[in-house]
């Protein structure tokens, strides 16, 4: 470690001051003495004091910082030998989509059953010893729903499987990784794998331990809140929540109509997704504040990123499918020998097909998040530097979208505070309904549009079931 620098810790408190921070733990993985607490809006982010003590390290492994190397020279230096670079994605070598046909992988996943059949294959082929994700915990004791942990057998991994939306820290499990020799896959969303990433640049125990990782493509991280609103909706009260699924697959409904499972003490419920009022992410209820000023979408910096195959050929199995981006020539191997013994499902897509698949996810980070650094820029207030120009050359439209998600976000914060002190969900969904409307209202279509849409999406099932 290097010595503390008085520097290092003004830019730290400038990062979480503004709301950067995104609550990874990475700093106080790398320097003693950084903490984390929860925040009043369900937030990890650094306590950061007169007193507290930071390395120049803790600030290079930020990922929300101006130190160390951004998405495109730590993926250079990874992949650039054997792969394709894409500005939409980063680098790629082969690109998927498909579901993992063998075992009960897809049937037990979020969508195709990717990840966990991946870890399962880096465990079984002896490539790693140990695999770094995220589990249910027990909330009375830690106080949390989910955080990191260690599996070491498939049966593990097998059952830490599926989508977290939850704030969750590495600072924990990396001291971990320290104590314990090994070879590890760290599994984490975008800014996440980025933040173990340069970890590694500044410590050799974890550059020589993390060899393989693996990202969630993501949209935006939600706060502990959100899983107690989805819970609350649903009648069970704020701190009660013990258990929640937030990807339950509905056989009679397409991937994107997905369940949500609540329980508590005394009671438990599975509800359709779109049944709740802060269902739809568009609406940006609870979302991070650091995750309006990421600009990476498919985890460029990760061996293989996976996420949802939002696509309309794919997206109409209730069972799900998932988009593959493989950048690692040893996990492309296993994908590459698994499809020609039919274990798994995967179909070669071209690079803006991967793209469409996540094109709404793909325009907040780049328009959105241009015009987001413009209302930085222009209110003369710092920001972290992107690999997005600021601009506010967008259509009006637009504008007003992207303002709308934010006051959103902002919104759900405080109407749940309110909510919560007048003791009632009730309070909440008044408060954000009218709200909600009016950003559904930017993207409702024309009548004779929507009829048309209607009579495509027919004609697709009808040909499904006449193949």
């Amino acid at each position: 470690m290097s010595d503390t620098s008085t520097a290092s810790a003004v830019s730290l408190e400038k990062i979480v001051s503004n709301g950067y921070c995104i609550g990874c733990g990475a700093c106080a993985a790398a320097s003693n003495g950084i903490t984390l607490e929860m925040s009043d809006e369900g937030q990890y982010c650094v306590n950061v004091s007169e007193n507290t003590m930071v390395t120049d390290a803790a600030l290079q492994t930020c990922p929300f910082s101006d130190e160390g190397p951004n998405e495109d020279v730590l993926g250079n230096s990874f992949y650039a030998e054997n792969c394709t670079h894409d500005v939409r994605m980063g680098w790629h070598h082969n690109l998927y989509a498909g579901h993992i046909a063998e075992g009960k992988f897809r049937e037990n996943g979020a969508s195709g059953g990717v990840i966990t059949w991946i870890l399962s294959q880096l465990l079984e082929n002896n490539l790693v010893d140990a695999v770094i994700h995220v589990r249910q915990s027990d909330r009375s004791d830690t106080g949390v729903l989910f955080k990191y942990a260690i599996s070491r057998t498939t049966s593990e991994i097998s059952e830490r499987a599926k989508s977290r939306y939850y704030p969750i820290e590495i600072s924990e499990v990396m001291e971990e990784v320290r104590r314990t020799p090994g070879r590890y896959a760290f599994v984490g969303l975008p800014c996440y794998v980025k933040a173990v990433r340069k970890m590694a640049g500044q410590d050799q125990i974890i550059k020589e331990r993390v060899t393989q990782t693996v990202g969630l493509v993501c949209g935006h991280l939600k706060s502990e809140t959100f899983s107690d609103a989805l819970a609350w909706e649903k009648g069970i009260n704020p701190g009660d929540l013990e258990e929640i699924d937030f990807r339950v697959k509905l056989p009679t409904r397409g991937a994107s109509d997905y369940g949500v499972y609540v329980k508590s003490s005394e009671e438990e419920h599975t509800a359709p997704v779109r049944s709740f009022i802060g269902g739809d992410w568009g609406l940006n209820f609870f979302r991070h504040s650091a995750c309006d000023y990421c600009d990476d979408v498919f985890a460029e910096t990760a061996d293989v990123a996976v996420g949802d195959a939002w696509l309309p050929e794919y997206s109409g199995e209730s069972a799900g499918n998932s988009v593959v981006l493989v950048r690692s020539p040893v996990i492309g191997q296993l994908i590459e020998n698994a499809r020609s013994e039919g274990r798994v499902n995967f179909d070669h897509i071209s690079a803006d097909t991967m793209a469409q698949s996540q094109a709404g996810g793909l325009r907040d980070r780049r328009e959105g998040l241009a015009y987001r650094l413009h209302l930085k820029e222009r209110e003369q207030v710092w920001a972290p530097r992107k690999r997005v120009d600021p601009s506010n050359d967008i259509p009006k439209k637009r504008r007003q979208i992207y303002d709308q998600r934010f006051k959103l976000r902002e919104m759900s914060h405080e109407a749940w505070q309110q909510a919560v002190s007048k003791g009632s969900f009730q309070e909440f969904r008044v408060f954000m309904q009218p709200h909600a409307a009016r950003m559904r209202a930017f993207y409702k279509r024309p009548l004779v549009l929507r009829i048309i849409g209607k009579i495509l999406r027919s004609l697709r099932r009808l040909s499904r079931t006449n193949v």
